[in-house]
């Protein structure tokens, strides 16, 4: 029995984002013409932290790839001796939120409970948050009331 895909999630791929176009034509795939599901995936390069690293616009689609700098960023804290940023646009941060949300929620959060998170010091120092670098030299804890 052959499993039918109604939608290709390829085609959006090749056509709004730079860095996977050109990865499917280096692999002379045509997800147009060759989708047959998932197991696609495993003819592409598999794509890697130094990838993101050295071009971050050619993974956002073509018409937003000038308006990263008004997108949300987080940074991965380098442990591996490799940081990584990652870019979410508005709409993708705000997934990002619900989500956590509704994780507090299923685990018995109320509004007025209080939270203690840690922030990266990379954030603190963004926020403007940070007042010597004694404070961000670790993750600061921060209590939401």
């Amino acid at each position: 029995m052959q499993i039918r895909y109604p939608l290709n999630p390829l085609d959006s791929v090749i056509d709004d984002r730079p860095h996977y176009r050109e990865q499917m034509q280096k692999a002379g795939y045509d997800p147009q013409r060759d989708f047959s599901g998932p197991q696609d995936l495993s003819i592409l390069a598999v794509t890697v932290k130094t990838d993101i690293k050295s071009s971050p616009e050619s993974f956002v689609r073509a018409e937003e790839s000038d308006r990263l700098a008004r997108y949300f960023s987080d940074r991965t804290s380098g442990s591996t001796g490799m940081p990584l940023t990652v870019y979410r646009s508005p709409k993708e941060r705000a997934v990002q939120i619900a989500k956590w949300l509704r994780v507090l929620v299923l685990s018995g959060y109320r509004p007025t409970d209080k939270v203690l998170s840690y922030t990266s010091p990379g954030r603190l120092a963004e926020d403007g948050a940070c007042c010597s670098a004694s404070v961000c030299s670790g993750a600061a804890p921060s209590i939401t009331r």
